[in-house]
């Protein structure tokens, strides 16, 4: 990663806790969704400083995989303070659990742009959302792991959205894919290829995706490999930090005119 530069300054990162921004979260909301944690927080501050310094009033947001709703939410209440408001604000979660906790987060916060989608990798908006997108917001399972560990957790997540949609609550209920949210298979890019690729079509002229990532899923060979098949995409990486055993970073794909 030497190759590539860093655009903003790392030193002065805030102290977060998760429950600054889900006070109202009660027990057992998150055993079934990704907890928020360094990497949340890490892609906070670079939404934070893209907000003021790039994204525009009356943008269309999308975010795959949106777990707590953190990452959403807290983007547009951002841009709300600064008047820089959104049109539309659309969070995609396969988990229907995640799609619940990011509704209440944004009904807490009366944050009425925010509309939530239960599907997978944004297939049942595809064709709609398709060159729409000004923002896409992403943080992908992306934890190297066994691919049959990826296999069993969408085994998991497809079961319980047919139970869902056979009005089995309760069954439903009692299925935790919890391993959904972090699992990437090998390099931990099984999962987050797909949500690239995906969220890169989705991308309006202009528009920019923010993806988390780690060393070990190979960031430097995704921005040679997005630059040599995609060329109409400018990459750089926003932020770097290490966090214990992990070199993290947000990567920004912009689309140009």
């Amino acid at each position: 990663m030497e190759n590539l530069d860093v655009v903003y300054n790392t030193n002065n990162y805030l102290k977060y806790d998760f429950l600054d921004y889900l006070p109202f979260i009660e027990k057992g909301e998150l055993d079934q969704v990704y907890r928020p944690n360094d990497d949340s927080y890490l892609m906070i501050e670079a939404l934070n400083l893209e907000a003021e310094n790039s994204i525009e009033q009356g943008a269309l947001i999308v975010e795959i995989g949106s777990g707590s709703g953190i990452l959403i939410n807290h983007l547009v209440s951002f841009l709300d303070k600064k008047n820089k408001s959104s049109s539309l604000a659309i969070a995609i979660d396969i988990n229907y659990d995640a799609n619940i906790l990011t509704q209440k987060y944004a009904n807490h916060y009366h944050l009425s742009q925010v509309e939530c989608v239960n599907t997978d990798v944004a297939e049942g908006l595809y064709n709609r959302l398709k060159g729409q997108a000004d923002v896409v917001i992403c943080n992908p399972p992306y934890v190297p792991t066994e691919d049959e560990e990826v296999a069993s957790a969408y085994q998991k997540l497809y079961q319980k959205d047919k139970l869902l949609k056979e009005g089995k609550m309760e069954e439903m209920k009692k299925i935790n894919c919890i391993e959904a949210s972090y699992a990437g298979g090998e390099d931990g890019m099984v999962v987050t290829q797909n949500m690239i690729d995906t969220s890169l079509d989705l991308l309006a002229p202009n528009g920019s995706l923010y993806i988390f990532l780690i060393f070990e899923n190979g960031v430097e060979s995704i921005v040679k490999a997005i630059q040599q098949e995609r060329p109409e995409f400018k990459c750089q990486v926003l932020l770097k930090q290490r966090k214990y055993n992990e070199l993290q970073y947000v990567l920004k794909c912009s689309r140009l005119k």
